[in-house]
Parts: C-alpha cells; structure tokens; sequence
C-alpha cells in the first residue's frame, strides 16, 4: 500500500487520499484532492513525495491556514506517519505502510531462539514435545539454576 491520507474527521470521514507524486486539496480542484468543505480554500494545500520518498506538505497561502498536530504550518513540512492535518473542518491522517520485503521462494522459516542458545559453550538439543537431550525434561516446579551461578538458596 502506498502513502496515503485518511479523512477522519468532516463531512468525508472515512475516505482515503492516494498520494502518487503530488496531490492539491482544496474546494476547486479535481480528483482526489477536492475537499467538499466551506472553510477551505479553493487551492488550500499541497502534497507531494519527494525523489527520496518523504512526503512534504505545503499550505499555499489559504485564507484560514494549514495546521499539522494542532500547529499552524508555516513553511512546508516533512510528514510522518500518524500525523493530523486540519485544513479548514476536515482533519485528514497521514499514513505511510512500510513496504514488507519480499519472501523468496525456498527461504529459510524463522528460526526459534531457543534453538540458538547456548550456555556454557554448548549449544542444548531440545526435542519438539520440549525434551531435553538425555532425556530430561524441563520442570517448571523446580528453581532453575544458570550455567555459571550459584545454586538458588546459596549464600555467597
């Protein structure tokens, strides 16, 4: 999924704004961007992702002004994911998904950690129904001891 604002609050609540390179909100404007709000101005604000990937937002001089988490906008600025825009009574989320990396076909599943423990320079074989090699079996009733510790009831 890519960049994307969410509208939260207004007359449109619900409704996502896909952003692909730059997007204009505002009463006048076509597409996505056209916000069905009195106070927001005809060309109000501005969104667009940079070469890099951020995304930075723009207030292009509207009438009541562009706030972002309960601050007016001054200069444009680099969003962050979960940030609150109001532009005018309509309060739109920005919302950036990381883009999940590919599994490959014949990928290695996740390894358990217990199986990459090792104390003492041994690395212990543990068995699926949780057996220890040799047959013990772990037990929750005892005090377990830490390779290299004093037994629990010790006193140093």
């Amino acid at each position: 999924m890519s960049p994307h604002l969410e509208v939260s609050d207004g007359e449109q609540a619900g409704r996502r704004l896909r952003l692909d390179g730059e997007l204009l909100l505002g009463t006048a404007v076509t597409g996505d961007g056209r916000l069905a709000d009195p106070v927001v101005s005809r060309r109000h604000a501005r969104v667009r992702i940079r070469d890099d990937g951020r995304v930075v937002l723009e207030d292009l001089d509207s009438t009541n002004g562009t706030w972002v988490n309960g601050q007016r906008l001054g200069a444009p600025r680099e969003l962050d994911p979960g940030d609150v825009i109001r532009i005018g009574r309509t309060s739109l989320r920005f919302a950036d998904p990381p883009v999940s990396a590919p599994v490959s076909a014949g990928a290695a599943p996740a390894r358990s950690a217990a199986r990459d423990t090792v104390v003492g320079g041994i690395r212990p074989s543990v068995s699926a129904e949780g057996t220890v090699a040799g047959g013990a079996r772990p037990s929750a009733s005892r005090p377990a001891t830490v390779a290299g510790s004093d037994p629990p009831g010790a006193t140093a």
